[in-house]
């Protein structure tokens, strides 16, 4: 018979919250950079965008336990920095998630997340300090909130756009629009077709080899 551990780490806590299943740091990271739970990229974030403004207001309210390490600057050590509750005052402004250290920073919303062609959208943080290795009670976040509905289970993914498409969608566009940047590419398809998976590689091959800028002068 399993047990539920007494406590999960935050990205765990926030894949639950968000999208009905827990994922740990590597595997959130790898969901949001690929299928993205079955979802858009950005429906997928705003679901986890949401997840940690609830569970910090809980925290913040004293309904459940966080704890972490709490960091002067990124360059402290956490191998050094003791564990600890944190304060349900400080979950006021300390809601910022950070995949990276499953941490949070001072202010709110999502840092150092991938896009779905695998990009890392960085944010500046607004303070140097921060908790990084935050981990949740589990018996209080199931006492306070429930799960996200599981896209994973409850949706089929979505088929990949077939090349015919592809070469159709791409006849279609301004010469202006053909030279775009990938990213921009991409999020164009994605709107165009979003019953479909879209694929780089796919956009990169219909697109074709780029020319590189001319050299700049020596002097």
């Amino acid at each position: 018979m399993s047990k539920d551990p007494t406590y999960i780490t935050l990205s765990e806590a926030l894949s639950w919250l968000a999208f009905g299943v827990m994922r740990d740091r590597q595997a959130l990271n790898l969901e949001l950079a690929g299928g993205s739970f079955g979802l858009p990229s950005a429906e997928a974030k705003k679901l986890l965008k949401n997840a940690v403004c609830t569970l910090a207001g809980q925290a913040h309210a004293g309904n459940i336990w966080l704890e972490g390490k709490w960091l002067q600057s990124s360059t402290d050590d956490p191998i050094k920095a003791q564990n600890g509750q944190i304060p349900k005052v400080n979950m006021a402004d300390y809601r910022a998630f950070d995949i990276t250290t499953d941490g949070l920073r001072f202010g709110d919303g999502l840092l150092w997340l991938p896009d779905h062609t695998s990009y890392w959208t960085y944010a500046v943080p607004q303070r140097p300090e921060h908790y990084v290795k935050v981990l949740v009670k589990l018996t209080e976040l199931k006492k306070h909130l429930k799960p996200g509905n599981s896209p994973v289970s409850s949706q089929p993914k979505r088929p990949n756009l077939a090349p015919a498409k592809y070469k159709k969608w791409w006849e279609g566009l301004t010469r202006p629009e053909k030279v775009f940047s990938e990213k921009e590419l991409i999020r164009i398809c994605e709107e165009m077709h979003p019953e479909n998976r879209i694929l780089r590689q796919s956009i990169r091959d219909i697109r074709g080899p780029q020319k590189r800028g001319p050299k700049p002068i020596s002097r």
